[in-house]
């Protein structure tokens, strides 16, 4: 049991939230109390404007300034929602440069949220826009069945290269056709799992919980946006030369010693898999 120093009533320790840094490894106030006083704080307009002031160098005269400019609305002009005080998804939130401190302008807490959780990156934000206008949910799905099937036994590390080659692939045919993903996965003799009805692959499918095939869909959106690297140094083309049967692999993609043709090179070998660019 522990007493709260503010409220002063002894209540049991989970109760509280746990701090190292103190003696008896939790905080001296209790759960409720800190609530409570985080929500006076928040509300207190004199607590919010001495906050933006000290972190921003914004003053309440600025913040009405700056609401006039965006007419009440939010920065993001695609938004278009209406600014308010309240701490909902139209709540007020000061938007700065990260690095510089500059206030940027007023945007509404969820658009502010949203540029937090990508890390105020261009990239990941350009990164995922593209992945939302050039692929979708069937994409997706296939993408991780074709990953599961090629790769399922060949470890992480395995998986996220056949992902990495799935990519590569679909944006070296992204100016040929209109759905690259999708093409690249089901042309024939691209990945013989998903187009071939001769290959032991093709009619397999993961039974519910299966762990390699939740992998294979975690990975999908981060390799697609870049947030994931490429483990396969940019290939196109990989294979199990131990197994390997196909005469055209060997004389234009691997060579007869394995170390890649002129045109592809081997370019990363990761588990029994050998990749060619």
């Amino acid at each position: 049991m522990l007493k709260c120093s503010r409220c002063k009533v002894w209540k049991k320790e989970s109760e509280f939230h746990k701090n190292r840094a103190a003696k008896t490894g939790y905080h001296n106030w209790c759960k409720d109390c800190n609530t409570k006083t985080n929500k006076q704080r928040y509300d207190s307009g004199k607590s919010r404007d001495s906050q933006r002031l000290r972190m921003y160098g914004v003053t309440p005269e600025d913040i009405n300034r700056l609401l006039l400019e965006q007419m009440g609305l939010c920065a993001n002009v695609r938004c278009g929602r209406v600014l308010t005080l309240g701490r909902g998804r139209n709540g007020l939130t000061v938007d700065h440069d990260p690095i510089t401190k500059k206030v940027r302008g007023l945007l509404c807490r969820s658009c502010n949220t949203a540029l937090g959780q990508l890390d105020d990156n261009p990239e990941k934000i350009r990164g995922l826009l593209e992945y939302m206008l050039n692929y979708n949910d069937n994409d997706i799905s296939s993408m991780s069945l074709c990953i599961w099937r090629e790769a399922r036994g060949e470890g992480q590390n395995g998986m996220l290269a056949v992902a990495n080659v799935i990519k590569n692939r679909a944006n070296a045919w992204e100016t040929k056709v209109s759905s690259p993903l999708h093409n690249v996965i089901y042309q024939k003799d691209q990945f013989s799992s998903m187009s071939v009805s001769t290959d032991p692959e093709y009619t397999l499918m993961p039974k519910d919980g299966d762990p390699q095939y939740a992998y294979a869909i975690s990975i999908c959106v981060p390799v697609l946006t870049g947030q994931l690297p490429d483990n396969t140094n940019g290939a196109l083309y990989y294979g199990y030369l131990a197994a390997c049967t196909s005469g055209w692999f060997s004389a234009n993609i691997s060579g007869p010693d394995g170390k890649g043709t002129e045109a592809h090179p081997l370019v990363a070998t990761i588990g029994r898999q050998s990749f060619y660019k």
